[in-house]
C-alpha cells in the first residue's frame, strides 16, 4: 500500500499485484523487477540487479537525491507539489514506479548495529531505522526495508 497526500486528507492506494521493488542507493532511485514472464525471479537474478545498483557510479539527477524528504514533511505542501510537478511526463512515471512498488528498499552506506566501541550504538541504529536522513526513506510506503553496509537490516513501518 501507499499513502497518497491530499490537501484535505490523505488516501490509501492498495496494490493487488506489484511486480517490482523501489530501491534507493546513494541518492538514486532504481526499479528492481521481481517477476519475468509471470515467474518469480530466482535469487541469482535478483542478486545481479542489486549488484548493478551497488556498482553504478552515476550521480543523482537534479532533484533526485532528496526527493523522498517530501514524504517526511507537512502533507499539504507535498500534496500541492504532486499536482504541480508530478502529474505528467518523466516525473509522473518515476513517482508511479515508487508508489506501485511492492515496498521500498534503502541500501544505506552506513554501518549500524551493536558495537561495544561506540557509545549508544543501538540508539543510532534505531534512529536510522526510524528516520534515516529523512530523504532516504519513502515514508508514504507501508514499509521500508533498510539494509546497512555491514549487512545488518531493519524495517521502517
Amino acid at each position: 500500500t501507499t499513502r497518497i497526500p491530499g490537501v484535505g486528507t490523505d488516501t490509501i492506494q492498495h496494490l493487488l499485484d506489484s511486480k517490482h521493488l523501489a530501491v534507493y542507493h546513494k541518492g538514486r532511485f532504481f526499479k528492481v523487477w521481481l517477476y519475468h514472464g509471470g515467474q518469480l525471479l530466482k535469487p541469482r537474478d535478483l542478486e545481479m540487479q542489486f549488484q548493478r545498483i551497488l556498482d553504478d557510479p552515476s550521480p543523482p539527477q537534479p532533484g533526485e537525491e532528496k526527493l523522498a524528504a517530501l514524504t517526511a514533511g507537512e502533507r499539504i505542501p507535498w500534496a500541492k507539489a504532486r499536482v504541480d510537478f508530478f502529474r505528467q511526463g518523466k516525473n509522473k512515471t518515476s513517482l508511479d514506479a515508487i508508489e506501485q512498488a511492492a515496498f521500498f528498499l534503502s541500501l544505506d552506506d552506513d554501518a549500524q548495529g551493536y558495537d561495544k566501541e561506540r557509545e549508544r550504538p543501538l540508539d543510532e541504529y534505531a534512529k536510522s531505522l526510524l528516520h534515516g536522513k529523512c530523504y532516504d526513506r519513502w515514508f508514504d510506503k507501508s514499509f521500508t526495508v533498510v539494509v546497512f553496509q555491514n549487512g545488518k537490516l531493519g524495517v521502517n513501518a
